[in-house]
């Protein structure tokens, strides 16, 4: 399971302020993680926009 779908799940079975509390920590660590490759991602299918 990819880490964004994990920390989603454990956010969706937390059962106490500290499991959601990581849940939401591997989210955002995972969406900082991605973001960078996105924008790669799209500056590399439209190069004419800078």
């Amino acid at each position: 399971m990819a880490p964004p779908a994990g920390a989603s799940v454990l956010n969706a079975v937390a059962d106490s302020p500290g499991w959601l509390w990581a849940a939401r920590l591997g989210q955002g660590a995972a969406a900082s993680a991605l973001s960078p490759s996105a924008s790669a991602m799209v500056a590399r299918v439209n190069p004419a926009a800078k």
